[in-house]
Parts: C-alpha cells; sequence; structure tokens
C-alpha cells in the first residue's frame, strides 16, 4: 500500500510541475508587431551637383497604427560636392524591436563627359610590411553609371580574387568619380573579408592609363590599368 500511495503522491506532484509550468508559458506568450517601414520614391537616386535635393519621404505603420513621426533618419547630402551618401531610416516597435532600410543617393556632374568605362588589364604590386609583390594580367572593368560616376569591378587590381584564385567575393567592389583630374574612391567593400578600404586614388595619365594607389588592410596596391575594351 505504501508503493501505491508514493506512487500517486509522486503523479500528482508530476502533474501538478506540468500545470504549472503550461500556465508559465501561457502567461509569458506574447504578440510583437514589427514596423511596417516603406521608403517613397527610389532607393537610389541621382542628384545634379549643386542642385537641391529633396527626401520623397517615408511611411510606417505598427499593427495599423501610423507610427510615421516615430522614424529617425541619419545621414546627409552634399549637393555642392561630387559623392556617394548613404541615408538610414530606423524605427523601434514597442517592444524595442528594430526595423531599418537604406537610401543612396548619388551626386554627380552633368558636365563631365569623358568616358573611363571599358575592361583594363593590371600591372602593379602589393606593398605589405615592406615586403613587395608584383603582379600583372589580370582584369578590371569599370562600369560608367552616370556622368563622372563609375564602378569598379574591384579596386584591388584582381589580387585576392584571380590572382590568389579566391573568387569574386574577394573583389574589392565599389564607386568612384572620375575625371581629368584623377580618380577618387567613394565606397568600396569586399564581401569576403568584410571591410572596406581606407583610401582610393588616381591618376588619368596623358596616354589614358589609370595609375591607382590604393590603401587597404595595412597594405598598399600601386598598379596601372591599361584599356583593352572600351565599355558600352
Amino acid at each position: 500500500m505504501k508503493n501505491i500511495f508514493y506512487s500517486i503522491l509522486i503523479g500528482s506532484a508530476f502533474l501538478f510541475n506540468m500545470t504549472s509550468c503550461e500556465k508559465e508559458i501561457e502567461d509569458h506568450s506574447v504578440i510583437t508587431y514589427y514596423v511596417d517601414l516603406q521608403l517613397n520614391g527610389e532607393k537610389q537616386m541621382w542628384v545634379e551637383l549643386n542642385s537641391q535635393f529633396e527626401d520623397p519621404g517615408f511611411t510606417a505603420t505598427e499593427n495599423d497604427e501610423d507610427v510615421t513621426s516615430q522614424v529617425k533618419v541619419s545621414g546627409e547630402v552634399q549637393t555642392d560636392k561630387v559623392g556617394y551618401y548613404v541615408l538610414e531610416y530606423s524605427v523601434t516597435n514597442k517592444d524595442g524591436f528594430a526595423t531599418s532600410d537604406t537610401r543612396e543617393v548619388f551626386v554627380y556632374d552633368p558636365t563631365n563627359v569623358d568616358d573611363y568605362s571599358g575592361t583594363y588589364t593590371v600591372e602593379g604590386k602589393r606593398t605589405s610590411s615592406g615586403t613587395v609583390e608584383e603582379f600583372f594580367d589580370f582584369e578590371v572593368k569599370i562600369e560608367k553609371m552616370n556622368s563622372g560616376f563609375y564602378e569598379f569591378s574591384d579596386f584591388l587590381g584582381g589580387y585576392y580574387s584571380q590572382g590568389r584564385g579566391y573568387g569574386d567575393d574577394y573583389n574589392l567592389t565599389g564607386y568612384a568619380s572620375i575625371s581629368s583630374d584623377g580618380v577618387i574612391g567613394l565606397y568600396s567593400y569586399v564581401t569576403g573579408f568584410g571591410d572596406s578600404a581606407s583610401s582610393i586614388v588616381g591618376v588619368i595619365e596623358v596616354d589614358g592609363k589609370i595609375k591607382m594607389t590604393v590603401e587597404y588592410a595595412g597594405m598598399t596596391f600601386e598598379y596601372t590599368l591599361t584599356k583593352t575594351t572600351q565599355g558600352d
């Protein structure tokens, strides 16, 4: 009889614990509604140099409630300077969960009519901790996006993606402004390494070649680009 009685007590305690756990789970179950953030207009905008930029705006709703006034905007567009600018929009719901989005703004010079797009061969060197390594015969593509604005397939001249065989994820892709005054890197990023260059500059030589100097991860990449194929 004692064994049966003890078994009943244990079973009752187990049932009580199960009921308590279920009750506790129910008490802590909540539904959170993330903010639906929508940008008006284009997410990639082109603005002429020295013109006026107006943000097309945005809307934000949380469970059908208008929370547009709670959206915070960071970043600035300087229309008096050719450049690449990013505006970030962020908002937090009632439970502290954030929603964000970004808009890219390109300020370009419409009077820049030169075209530097095309496929280029590379000849250069990488300097790291005093050690110099030459590299050559790789390809870099420069694609025109707008007047004076270009996208580079690899600011590192193909060193990692082609020379080391790492693949396209190790291209330092990005944007640059190019004019007769030279090349200025405006944005760069390597997906594989998750970082960007600290400095990108270039000089247009009299024979049309482009001489680049790129500071990246404590290394210096110096190379000359020679056009082999005209861009579209």
